[in-house]
C-alpha cells in the first residue's frame, strides 16, 4: 500500500494558491472534497520579509510551553486528541479547530487555527503501514508550494526518539521577496508497526498570535505527543 501523503493539504489548509485549493475532510464515516478559499493577498503589504528570518524556524529542539504529555498531561486551556486505534496522542490549543480524515488504514487528525485568518499554526498526524523513507525522493523532503528556499534536514527530537525532519520556507508565488510559511516535515516509527508521518505548517506575516510565537505554539504540540 502507497503511503498516505498529507504534507500538500496541509501546506493548502495553511496558504492556498490563488486558484483555490482543495481539502479532504471526513464527515459520518465518509469523505468529501470542499474548496478551501485562498486568503486575499494584502495589497498595502511590505514586499520585505517579516523581521523573523530563517533561524527562527523551530529548531531541532524547540523551546515549548509548559504542560505535560497526553492525553492527562494537557492544561486547562487545551483538548487532548487521543487516535482510536491507540497509535499516538498528543495535546493541542483548545481554539485550534480539528479535522480528521479516514484514510482507509486509520483516522488522520487535522489541528489548525481558523481558516481565513493571518498567523496561523497546522499540525497534521496519521499512521500509515508503510513510511516515505525509499519511497519518496528526498525524504523526509516532498514537493511543497511554488518557491521552496532554505530547505534542510536537521535531527529532532519526538516522542523519544531522533529522526531526521524537514524543514522548509515557503515564499508567495506572485511576490518571491515575501515568506508565507514554514515547515517541519518528519516520521518516527510506531511500535506497532508503521510509522506516524508529521507535518507542520506556520503561517505568517507575523509568526505569533496573541504575541506567542507560533514555533512555541507547535513546539508544544510536538512535545505532548506520545507514540504507541
Amino acid at each position: 500500500m502507497k503511503p498516505v501523503i498529507v504534507v500538500p493539504l496541509v501546506a493548502l489548509a495553511l496558504a492556498a494558491g490563488g486558484a483555490g485549493a482543495y481539502l479532504w475532510l471526513s464527515s459520518a464515516g465518509s469523505t468529501e472534497e470542499v474548496v478551501v478559499q485562498p486568503t486575499p493577498t494584502p495589497t498595502t503589504a511590505a514586499t520585505a520579509v517579516p523581521s523573523l528570518t530563517p533561524t527562527a524556524v523551530p529548531s531541532p529542539t524547540p523551546t515549548p510551553l509548559p504542560g505535560g504529555k497526553a492525553p492527562d498531561g494537557c492544561t486547562s486551556t487545551e483538548k487532548a486528541y487521543v487516535d482510536p486505534d491507540g497509535r499516538f496522542a498528543f495535546c493541542y490549543p483548545s481554539d485550534m479547530e480539528l479535522v480528521k480524515v479516514d484514510t482507509g488504514e486509520g483516522i488522520a487528525p487535522t489541528v489548525m487555527h481558523p481558516l481565513g485568518q493571518e498567523n496561523r499554526l497546522v499540525v497534521n498526524l496519521v499512521w500509515t503501514a508503510q513510511g516515505r523513507d525509499g519511497v519518496v525522493p528526498n525524504a523526509p523532503c516532498i514537493p511543497s508550494m511554488p518557491i521552496t528556499k532554505n530547505e534542510r534536514i536537521l535531527d529532532f527530537d519526538f516522542s523519544g526518539t531522533t529522526v531526521p525532519a524537514c524543514f522548509q520556507d515557503h515564499y508567495d508565488a506572485q511576490r518571491p521577496d515575501v515568506l508565507r510559511y514554514r515547515s517541519i516535515d518528519f516520521e518516527v516509527p510506531a511500535k506497532g508497526g508503521g510509522v506516524v508521518q508529521v507535518s507542520v505548517a506556520l503561517g505568517g506575516p507575523d509568526f505569533r498570535r496573541d504575541a506567542t510565537p507560533l514555533d512555541q505554539m507547535a513546539g508544544r504540540i510536538l512535545d505532548s505527543a506520545v507514540i504507541e
